[in-house]
């Protein structure tokens, strides 16, 4: 008889298959099972920190987004883009071809989403007093968002993902009697990724709406990973939201100010909430009306009435919060009128 050899394994082999791509270009993460190759070319074997904003804002003057929130469990991501090709027929063959992208289907497979949750990824309605969400069979309201998670590469590395504009749709749910062995059911969101109105300004200089980006960490060049979900990244913004700070005018201890002046405050970031008041030096409230312009960083307080002349005023701000949930200090801004 002749000796069974053992299979010989080189140091990069890995030891379970790869995660699934498929041909036509669909891509399927799941959780870690493993220890895989170590390689800038390391399958995808690891999936986890799911997170969601939702989109503020998308026009030609901006994006914006409220806060990254943590979405659900992740067991498995599978990611496919929608693309059409239509080839062009001359001389009994193919000589030309088109192609355009339209949009990427997103199928994710979380331990459960809370029924609030649901509601205000889908628009459904929701009863806090009672704690129902109320199935309208309506999809017309769900909300655009943003969508953010990482997958692990064979080396220990992390590729990132992050999507800028889509909608949530609840997929499948099983449920069944409990059994001598238990069977966990998990439950599917489906998310489908769209180009955004606003167009950001691309590395060649060009002005393009954008699906989303991605990011290795086998790249030298990437340095954004420990700040990838402290804010939605975009084309134009990587790390960390830039503090919330203010300016106004006119400035703190100013004089000569016009009777019919309108104070302007001006934040660094687009602000989300807000508590600001006029007050005379006897604590009496000025009427005015706030308004913000479209970026949601410039808020012009325009009295209903002139000021006094020779008075003094105070425009006190408290409460102020940006998208990203961050706030500034109550701050106390004093002028007397010419």
């Amino acid at each position: 008889l002749l000796p069974v050899l053992p299979v010989a394994r080189s140091a990069t082999s890995p030891i379970k298959p790869a995660p699934v791509i498929t041909a036509g270009g669909g891509i399927s993460i799941f959780t870690k099972e493993g220890n895989y190759m170590r390689s800038e070319y390391g399958e995808l074997i690891g999936l986890d920190n799911l997170h969601c904003a939702q989109v503020l804002a998308d026009n030609d003057a901006s994006y914006q987004t409220g806060p990254n929130k943590y979405l659900a469990p992740a067991a498995e991501m599978k990611k496919e883009a929608k693309v059409e090709t239509t080839p062009r027929y001359y001389d009994n063959k193919a000589m030309f071809s088109s192609a355009s992208e339209a949009s990427t289907n997103i199928t994710l497979t979380v331990s459960g989403v809370p029924s609030k949750k649901a509601a205000e990824l889908t628009g459904k309605p929701y009863d806090a007093a009672r704690g129902i969400m109320i199935d309208t069979g309506d999809v017309s309201n769900a909300p655009y968002y943003a969508l953010s998670t990482r997958a692990e590469l064979g080396d220990g590395g992390h590729r990132y993902y992050q999507f800028l504009k889509g909608q949530f749709a609840l997929g499948a749910e099983t449920t069944k009697t409990k059994e001598d062995k238990v069977t966990a059911n998990t439950v599917d969101l489906t998310y489908t990724g769209l180009v955004t109105i606003h167009e950001f300004t691309m590395p060649d200089g060009k002005k393009k709406g954008a699906k989303g980006v991605q990011a290795d960490t086998t790249d030298p060049a990437f340095a954004g990973a420990d700040a990838w979900f402290a804010q939605v990244q975009t084309p134009e913004t990587l790390g960390k939201p830039a503090a919330l700070t203010m300016t106004s005018d006119p400035e703190n201890d100013a004089t000569g100010v016009a009777a019919d002046a309108k104070p302007v405050l001006t934040f660094s970031n687009a602000i989300s909430m807000d508590a600001v008041s006029i007050v005379t030096t006897d604590g009496t409230l000025v009427d005015f009306t706030p308004s913000l312009d479209a970026a949601g960083k410039v808020m012009t307080l325009a009295p209903k009435a002139a000021l006094t002349s020779g008075a003094a005023y105070t425009v006190v701000v408290a409460g102020v919060a940006d998208v990203f949930g961050q706030s500034i200090d109550p701050t106390a801004i004093k002028f007397t009128v010419a």
